[in-house]
């Protein structure tokens, strides 16, 4: 479903957290448009373009003047509407007291996020019974297609095909079929099996990922871990190995394991989207490489041995922590540190820096001078952190949060490392706040020798642009083959090192997409006694294209964890 999310600004970090237990849904909400954009016209637009209405309640929002506009918008454009309390003691409008509400105001609960599920699977049930959208122009066609002869017929099919307008495709083509159409060439049976195969398919995978959904709810909490488990069980043997956040690896082995004897009837089908084959792209344009007392020497992906196993995240952890050499003052090299570890040198030059409306930003555009510098060529991996958490002088160690207070009061609660979200070594580490990237920095920057740093936005968007502006990586054109964003319809992230046609100018992978990587950029406000909001850039799996652009960003609390924000690092001389 297309959910257009209303929420007041001051609600933002709870909104963002009930948004991502909507990940089987295409959700849109204001969460940062340009400066000098017709902000009004983006709100209308997508207005245009939901299916629902999701209006987040809180006294915040019931007094807000934009967001009471946009469901008198929505209400207009005869969307439906699913009003959510997310605060306890909101006093609705008269208009709104009779309405029935799904309640978040006790934070996020197993129950209550099934309920939201739930209220979302009815609307989209409903509308699976109306008209397809566009029935009245359908309408006005089917008439014309009355009349029309068989061949014509056949071509409003094939055209309707070409749409993925499958329901109508199979329509035309019985109703030619009835007509007793007949060609040596044309085979309408054939043709009707393609659409009735793709609507069919198509029906099955919404249902596949509703449920699968519903299923992720029950693995938030851990006195229902076992229900869960026990329910993906019975999901996996009716609709196979469908698993994209890796669930089956919550629970014990035995269940893990399943029967051996019986194949899911759809086993091939729901699969994950395999890894492109690896293709050869042109070197990135030598620059001259800032000195540094590291070795910055790329470093290739270990081989595999033929036929042996990959090394399991515990493995490579304890293969590769970093270790002192005898003389304490020689830098050690990448590859001693970390696995995967590589530099990709940024040369110098400028960007255009815009501001970002609701950020205190007020400086329109500025063009910056970037020094020259290195940026690492892929994001933090789960097992580059897995080094930093489990090494004796790693996480724990307070001398890698010294660099501000606030990180100093967040270090002594002791809340210690999340775990992350999605497995796999290569994926990039996310559930990490701006402290924990910051440390880990630190860290990675003792040991090397030299200065590692989380970029700037100038630098980030240096590394990502090149010379020309472009609003992608690659170039200007958005390209669902070149990135992990909420087009591709994944839902999780992917190996940091598996879009090879999507580097930056300088070779940089995953800059758009995947993950949102920390910046060292601040909110120009901070509320007393509070660290001032921190700079997220890049997009990620969750992100709609247009936020994975070059230019785009948005503030966050330093604070929080996300399993769609991850660390990207510079090195600097």
């Amino acid at each position: 479903m297309k959910i257009f999310v209303s929420y007041a600004r001051a609600d933002k970090p709870y909104c963002i957290r009930i948004i991502e237990t909507l990940h089987a849904h295409d959700v849109w909400y204001d969460q940062r448009l340009y400066a000098g954009q017709d902000w009004w016209k983006e709100i209308l637009r997508r207005l245009d373009w939901c299916e629902v209405f999701l209006y987040l309640l809180s006294p915040d929002s019931v007094t807000s003047q934009y967001c009471r506009r946009e469901l008198e918008l929505a209400l207009r454009l005869k969307r439906d509407i699913i009003p959510v309390l997310i605060t306890r003691d909101t006093v609705l409008p008269e208009n709104m007291r009779d309405w029935q509400y799904v309640d978040l105001s006790d934070n996020l609960t197993v129950e209550n996020v099934s309920q939201l599920l739930n209220a979302i699977l009815m609307v989209e049930r409903q509308k699976a019974a109306e008209p397809a959208p566009g029935a009245e122009v359908e309408i006005s066609e089917s008439r014309a297609d009355s009349s029309a002869n068989p061949a014509e017929t056949i071509s409003n099919a094939v055209g309707a095909l070409e749409k993925g307008d499958y329901r109508r495709a199979a329509r035309l083509l019985r109703r030619a079929k009835a007509s007793g159409y007949q060609s040596r060439f044309v085979k309408i049976d054939k043709l009707l099996q393609v659409a009735e195969s793709a609507l069919k398919e198509r029906k099955q995978t919404r249902e596949v990922e509703r449920e699968y959904q519903h299923i992720v709810a029950l693995f938030a909490f851990e006195s229902t871990r076992q229900l869960a488990c026990e329910t993906l069980e019975e999901f996996r043997r009716e609709f196979g190995d469908y698993d994209p956040r890796g669930l089956r690896k919550l629970c014990k082995p035995a269940a893990a394991e399943g029967n051996a004897n019986s194949r899911p009837r759809n086993a091939n089908k729901f699969q994950p989207t395999p890894s492109p084959r690896r293709v050869a792209t042109s070197p990135p344009p030598s620059s001259k490489r800032p000195v540094a007392r590291a070795s910055s020497q790329a470093v290739p992906d270990p081989p595999a041995g033929r036929g042996a196993p990959a090394p399991s995240l515990k493995a490579t952890a304890q293969a590769e922590t970093p270790r002192r050499l005898p003389d304490a003052d020689a830098p050690l090299t990448v590859k001693e540190v970390l696995p995967m570890l590589q530099w990709c040198d940024i040369p110098h030059g400028t960007v255009t820096v815009s501001s970002i409306v609701g950020a205190d930003e007020d400086f329109g555009e500025m063009t910056v001078q970037v020094d020259n510098f290195v940026m690492s060529k892929y994001p933090v991996t789960n097992a580059q952190f897995a080094i930093f958490a489990r090494a004796e002088d790693g996480y724990k160690n307070s001398r890698w949060w010294t660099y501000s207070e606030h990180a100093q009061r967040w270090f002594k609660l002791g809340k210690g490392v999340a775990e992350a979200r999605f497995s796999g070594e290569k994926h990039p580490r996310e559930n990490v706040n701006w402290y924990e990237a910051m440390a880990f920095a630190n860290w990675l920057g003792s040991l090397l020798k030299m200065k590692v740093a989380l970029p700037t936005v100038a630098q980030w968007q240096r590394a990502a642009q090149g010379d020309d502006d472009r609003y992608f990586p690659w170039g200007d054109e958005y390209d669902e083959e070149h990135c992990n964003t909420l087009e591709t319809g994944l839902k999780m992230t992917t190996p940091v090192n598996r879009y090879h046609q999507g580097v930056s100018p300088y070779g940089v992978y995953d800059m758009a997409g995947n993950i949102w990587e920390w910046t060292m950029n601040t909110a120009a406000a901070a509320d007393e006694g509070r660290d001032r909001r921190r700079a997220v850039a890049g997009g990620s799996y969750v992100s709609p294209c247009d936020r994975a652009q070059t230019s785009f960003r948005y503030y966050l609390d330093p604070r929080v964890r996300y399993s769609s924000i991850g660390i990207r690092l510079v090195g600097l001389t």
